[in-house]
């Protein structure tokens, strides 16, 4: 379609998709919302009147110009800016008469202006009609490609829609949808589920979204928009909505809530069993302000209260009854370490593990010495981090101090340990993955590095990496040649007994040749790594037996559960003196002596996309220039201001 290859000129191909992927979830509520078109007709023709905007326009650039002696000083950069102003008034002025309106030269003079405070109201009184008419020229500038971007937007819809229907598939968002659809357009369904339940609970409400508010609402009552009844009973907490990223929505929540009022009874659990006074003396005064601000975004906030107030005598009892081993240190205020930084210089993150790391020995002698003991108790504490990714500099210092570290859990088949040897029986079996291969020959088991792999890889590029590794006609250094004919010599071993022996025997001789016990056992945490291995190994000796399955069908398995998320049978070894790393959404509900909350100071990348979407904003996107630069939309900077706010109320909560 030409209109839709249009967007791909504009916008790239690969950056398209990525909008594409970005909005699947949400293409039929935008196909469906009437506004998306609407809305930049609606900017542009109630809200702006080009001529009478550009004559105000005229109007406030010439009151800041002759007055330019008052607001700013003689010889500033500020004063040389207005005398350029001024300068070039008469052509800006011609380009505001014209038949479009432009004001675009005039924005230059505007950049760091510095004027006096007492008149400032002049420059944003030009700033902001400045404002206005760049959002309505960019709206208007865009009424023909939002036109394409939902031609493209339905036809994506249909096109998988398609292939979903005939492989018999449907996503979560499917079921969602589905299930208000029926029972929106079957009344006759409708009762009879409804009728069906006198009472539905729900628990955590605040992560729950749009579709199946309504969802339930047509169970109480029957209809989608009014909450009928009193069969519903809902448990939650706004400022626990940590999701939004999964898609709830802490509106619903306080929507519902609303709605439950009007015709039943709120009841609020303020008192907190799991964290003492001095806990939640910090938490209110911190929180209270920062959630106050959100009220209108569907916040709300209710201050805790202790069960217990702090009393050392009463803890030391409470303690007791519920520990069978000697009392950790008395509850302290949280503390805030502080750490100065030269701004822009490399090792920040460094020197705040250092401190964190250096905090957590001293809490340990403290505790042994106050015990009497020489154990140690790094595994009563944590660190609490935004993301895992930002773990490296953390790690690598509790490894210098040789203190053990366990992180939260991935997949049991995404572990590294794991990944290895599954990659290593893909490659046993099929020669054409080769990034399996590289990923085996970089593993602990073989060690070469990068540019031996490069040039294996260039040795011949019209033939397979391990076809290369056999011919390996080329020069290495030393060690890396005896690491690669090693790993030559191995691959070929393991590949006749995959071809010769059953599962049980191929992994007897994968012992044997890679020594795991002893590879693993160098590595950190080798002894938990080596249980995990033991568990892959098990694990595929009990499904081959009991189905009777080959390596290769074993390996499909295996694919299958981490494509959906699966986890192997059992919990994985866990170290008991290890500190604890987790993510803020994985600690969620779990309990630690001592807590740390590392990296406050990151900050957040701006919002770069092209496209997004809001309900009851609309859609925005970015709109190609003249010159063929792309611009936001005056819909999406309000989108991408409103959805900020979001995201910084999200940010909040997951502190909290």
């Amino acid at each position: 379609d030409q209109d839709i290859t249009k967007l791909a000129g504009i916008y790239g191909y690969q950056s398209l998709c990525d909008s594409l992927y970005s909005l699947y979830s949400k293409i039929e509520d935008i196909l469906a919302d009437e506004m998306v078109p609407e809305a930049y007709k609606k900017s542009v023709g109630e809200n702006f009147n080009g001529k009478q905007s550009a004559k105000k326009l005229i109007e406030a650039l010439t009151a800041l110009v002759e007055d330019r002696e008052n607001i700013t000083k003689k010889n500033s950069q500020g004063r040389v800016k207005l005398d350029n102003l001024n300068n070039a008034l008469p052509r800006i002025i011609e380009g505001l008469n014209g038949d479009r309106p432009d004001y675009f030269e005039c924005r230059t003079y505007f950049t760091r202006l510095s004027i006096a405070k007492d008149k400032i109201c002049l420059m944003r009184n030009c700033t902001n009609l400045m404002g206005e008419m760049d959002t309505a020229i960019s709206n208007s500038a865009a009424i023909d490609q939002i036109k394409n971007w939902l031609k493209l937007l339905r036809f994506v819809y249909q096109t998988v829609q398609a292939a979903k229907q005939k492989h018999n598939l449907m996503t979560f968002d499917d079921l969602e949808m589905r299930a208000v659809a029926l029972m929106r357009n079957n009344p006759m369904i409708c009762k009879k589920y409804a009728d069906k339940f006198t009472h539905i609970m729900v628990d955590e409400f605040q992560d729950t979204n749009e579709r199946q508010r309504q969802l339930l609402y047509m169970l109480c009552g029957g209809s989608p928009t009014e909450l009928k009844g009193k069969k519903l009973f809902i448990v939650g907490d706004s400022k626990q909505s940590i999701y939004r990223f999964r898609g709830a929505e802490v509106q619903v929540f306080a929507d519902v809530c609303k709605d439950i009022t009007n015709n039943g009874l709120y009841v609020p659990m303020d008192t907190n069993f799991r964290s003492l006074d001095y806990v939640l003396d910090v938490v209110n005064g911190t929180f209270g302000p920062l959630m106050e601000n959100s009220a209108e975004r569907g916040m709300t906030f209710e201050a805790l209260k202790a069960n217990v107030v702090h009393n050392p005598e009463e803890y030391e009892k409470k303690h007791h009854k519920h520990r069978q081993e000697e009392l950790l240190l008395a509850p302290k205020k949280p503390e805030f370490i502080q750490i100065m930084w030269p701004k822009g210089q490399d090792g920040k993150r460094k020197a705040e593990a250092v401190a964190i790391v250096k905090k957590m020995q001293e809490v340990n002698r403290e505790l042994q010495e106050k015990n009497g003991y020489t154990k140690s108790y790094y595994g009563e504490m944590a660190i609490l981090l935004r993301t895992m990714t930002d773990a490296g500099d953390i790690i690598n210092t509790l490894q210098e101090q040789g203190i053990a570290y366990e992180m939260e859990n991935k997949n049991f088949y995404e572990l590294q340990e794991v990944l290895d040897i599954i990659n290593l029986f893909k490659v046993l079996l099929s020669k054409n993955n080769e990034l399996e291969l590289a990923g085996i020959l970089r593993s602990p088991y073989f060690g070469l590095d990068d540019t031996t792999l490069t040039k294996l890889f260039l040795i011949n590029r019209e033939k397979k990496l391990w076809d290369n590794l056999l011919a390996m006609d080329i020069a290495l250094a030393e060690e890396q040649a005896a690491l690669a004919q090693h790993a030559r010599h191995v691959l070929v071993e393991l590949k006749e007994a995959v071809t010769s022996l059953g599962p049980i025997e191929v992994w007897e001789t994968l012992w044997q040749k890679l020594h795991p016990d002893y590879v693993l056992s160098c590595q950190p945490r080798g002894e938990i790594k080596l249980a995990n291995l033991n568990i892959l190994r098990n694990s595929c000796a009990e499904y081959c037996l009991a189905k009777g399955a080959s390596l290769a069908q074993w390996l499909e398995y295996v694919a299958e559960l981490r494509e959906n998320g699966g986890e192997e049978k059992g919990t994985l070894p866990t170290d008991d003196n290890a500190v604890k790393i987790y993510s803020i959404h994985k600690s969620k509900g779990l309990e630690f002596s001592v807590v740390f909350v590392a990296q406050l100071d990151k900050k957040y990348n701006a919002d770069k996309t092209s496209v997004r979407y809001l309900p009851k904003f609309g859609l925005g996107i970015r709109n190609q220039l003249e010159d063929g630069t792309l611009e936001d939309t005056g819909i999406l900077r309000e989108l991408k201001d409103a959805n900020n706010l979001l995201e910084q109320d999200e940010r909040v909560r997951q502190m909290y």
